[in-house]
């Protein structure tokens, strides 16, 4: 059975108190090239962007070294302790239920929603449609697929954790108010990310 709403987020919390250090061995050394450049080709010079559950701010960072003004959020203090650390912007929020007060020409968010119930990713895909400048850029990382999956994660001592999965067809439904500019299933065809446009 599916975690309820409040379990799943007091045990992914769990996890980042506990293990941001396992955290950054595994992600800190998987930029996505390509997936930031052509994200970053599709916003103005000097754009503001958001950087959605960002973890450690390993992405951030990028956007920063690019010269972009960019806000580090994520709803784990821990995450962001380390963020902070690297100089960047941060804010403690949890997005699906608080909204932020100012407006993004691109806002980032790296495998959040695959570990969102459907109506919780409804909702904060909402809150980013606020938040979001006309125009503006929308990039997501999600688990590629259909149903959902419960496990034990083995690096973070096997605490269970849901995943959420998304093909073309749910992801259209979720973006309907956005104009999906590009698609890109990863090679094991374990993510999906996508490119889309503020309507």
């Amino acid at each position: 059975m599916f975690l309820d709403t409040k379990e799943q987020i007091r045990r992914s919390l769990d996890i980042y108190k506990k293990y941001v250090d396992v955290y950054k061995k595994y992600n800190e050394n998987k930029i996505l090239q390509f997936s930031l450049n052509y994200f970053i080709s599709l916003l103005p010079k000097n754009s503001k962007i958001l950087d959605a559950g960002c973890g450690t701010g390993r992405d951030s960072l990028y956007f920063l070294e690019e010269n972009f003004n960019v806000l580090a959020v994520d709803i784990s203090k821990q995450m962001l302790e380390e963020a902070k650390n690297r100089g960047l912007k941060t804010i403690n929020i949890d997005l699906v239920n608080e909204e932020l007060n100012e407006k993004f020409n691109g806002i980032w968010c790296m495998s959040l929603i695959s570990e969102l119930t459907e109506s919780e990713a409804k909702k904060l895909i909402a809150n980013f449609y606020k938040i979001l400048e006309n125009n503006g850029i929308l990039y997501l990382s999600l688990k590629y697929g259909s149903g959902k999956l419960k496990y034990k994660d083995r690096r973070y001592n096997n605490i269970t954790r849901n995943f959420v999965f998304y093909n073309e067809k749910t992801i259209f439904n979720l973006l309907y108010k956005f104009k999906i500019i590009k698609t890109i299933i990863s090679l094991d065809k374990e993510w999906i990310e996508v490119f889309a446009k503020k309507l």
